[in-house]
């Protein structure tokens, strides 16, 4: 473009392959000034491309676009794209047009002049990676989702439904219209278009940065039914263990949404993973837990693993005081001669023992009815020291203490015998039950906070 105090200057090739010079007015509504026709310019095909194609790529004012995409909109049709980043879609003699054919555009008379000559396809590419650049709409890549359709999620926190069947590995561009009040999300991919890991790992890592909660990565593998990855949520720390084919690297990101039916859904994204930052976190703040190893349980300290711990009852011995005994090794018996009374039973503890009645007094005590009787000095009875006692009085089997000591038969005179808790084995049944308790660190979900607390977040990157 040449531009003067109130004009400026387009250089463009017409139908007719002319190249001309158009002077218009610098201010609205942009009125043709003067025409220059350049009949003595070179117009071999190999400068004429080379002409257009600096128009196209380079030239500031003067806008030429190329059909990038065709069979749009639903019917026979073509998307135009600059490298200024605009984008239209056009049905003029569709038909006939190809991938590289060219357009004029021109803000004179807002539309487009289509032109003769073609594109190659590196210049196309060349077009439709500034148009990348520049272009306002809404870039995306392909998510995996757990329903039918198929998902992108864009730069600018998006997540939008195509009906189209997308490759893993593509790019796409959202454009955004407004329908009769409503806001619709349309999917379109050039198809001459390349999206390289670079741009689709920054695209990816620019929607979960508006999109945190959305973020996983799988930090742990393990084999249960089948080989399965273990997932976590950022944020949230929650769990989700998905089953893979193959064991895939530490890091591998994954994508959580939340289904019509409330329930949360992650899916891996195999393409994509996180690299350097935290080795065990990923970013996401939660890391296999540290004190369990992401067993969800650790060793019983009772019982170190053996299910089993000293009778608390014997003290781990076996054997607890006789009951029979009270641990004393033998029992009190009461003397069978008194009875326990310690009296001789021969005289009642009198020490003496009574022959019978006096025969003098009839036992009355009295002489005839009147005076003591002589014979039994009044008792009216003939009594002799007991021999059984030796007229003490005291049973002579256990010397008056009413019973002795016995050897207890039950323990044999140890004080002891088997403990009814353990069966005299010295152990019992730990309250675990299994030999381990569930880890108090992660409360049984297999994963802790980590020590960067999220903080070493790494970068996306698109691994194919």
């Amino acid at each position: 473009m040449i531009s003067g105090r109130n004009k400026m200057l387009r250089l463009y090739s017409a139908v007719l392959d002319i190249v001309a010079l158009v002077v218009h007015s610098t201010s609205s509504p942009y009125e043709a000034q003067q025409l220059y026709i350049l009949s003595f310019a070179v117009r071999s095909f190999d400068e004429t491309q080379k002409i257009m194609s600096q128009l196209t790529l380079q030239a500031d004012g003067v806008t030429v676009g190329v059909a990038a995409e065709l069979e749009v909109g639903g019917r026979n049709g073509y998307r135009i794209v600059t490298s200024h980043g605009e984008s239209q879609i056009s049905h003029f003699m569709a038909s006939k047009k190809k991938i590289g054919s060219c357009f004029y555009f021109t803000m004179i008379i807002h539309s487009r002049l289509a032109l003769t000559f073609r594109y190659p396809q590196n210049v196309v590419a060349e077009v439709i990676d500034n148009f990348k650049k520049k272009t306002t709409f809404d870039i995306g890549v392909y998510i995996r989702s757990y329903r039918d359709n198929h998902y992108f999620a864009t730069r600018d926190g998006l997540y939008t439904v195509t009906m189209q069947d997308p490759s893993a590995k593509t790019g796409c561009f959202i454009e955004t219209v407004e329908i009769n009040g409503n806001i619709r999300h349309f999917v379109f991919d050039l198809a001459t278009s390349s999206w390289s890991t670079e741009e689709r790992a920054r695209i990816l890592d620019q929607y979960f940065s508006k999109n945190p909660q959305s973020r996983g990565v799988v930090i742990d593998h393990f084999e249960y039914k089948g080989k399965q990855a273990r997932t976590v949520q950022a944020i949230t720390g929650n769990v989700k263990n998905l089953p893979v084919t193959d064991m895939l690297p530490k890091g591998t990101l994954v994508f959580f949404e939340v289904g019509t039916d409330g329930k949360q859904y992650a899916n891996l994204l195999v393409d994509y993973r996180i690299e350097g930052g935290c080795p065990h976190c990923f970013g996401t703040a939660y890391r296999k837990c540290v004190t369990c190893n992401g067993n969800a349980r650790v060793t019983c300290p009772e019982c170190l693993g053996s299910r089993s711990v000293s009778c608390p009852a014997c003290k781990g011995t076996g054997q607890t005081a006789c009951g029979h005994c009270d641990g004393e090794g033998s029992r009190w018996q009461t003397c069978p001669v008194c009875n326990g009374t310690s009296n001789c039973p021969g005289c009642d503890g009198t020490g003496l023992f009574v022959i019978g009645d006096c025969n003098l007094c009839n036992g009355t005590g009295l002489y005839k009815g009147f005076s003591t009787c002589n014979k039994c000095e009044g008792t009216g009875k003939f009594q002799k020291p007991c021999n059984r006692c030796s007229a003490t009085g005291v049973c002579s089997r256990c010397n008056g203490s009413g019973g002795f000591e016995v050897e207890c038969r039950t323990c044999r005179g140890t004080g002891l015998w088997d403990c009814s808790s353990c069966r005299h084995t010295g152990q019992v049944a730990c309250s675990c039950k299994r030999g381990y308790i569930d880890c108090a660190t992660c409360n049984t979900k297999r994963v802790s906070r980590c020590e960067c607390g999220g903080k070493n977040q790494g970068f996306i990157v698109a691994v194919a």
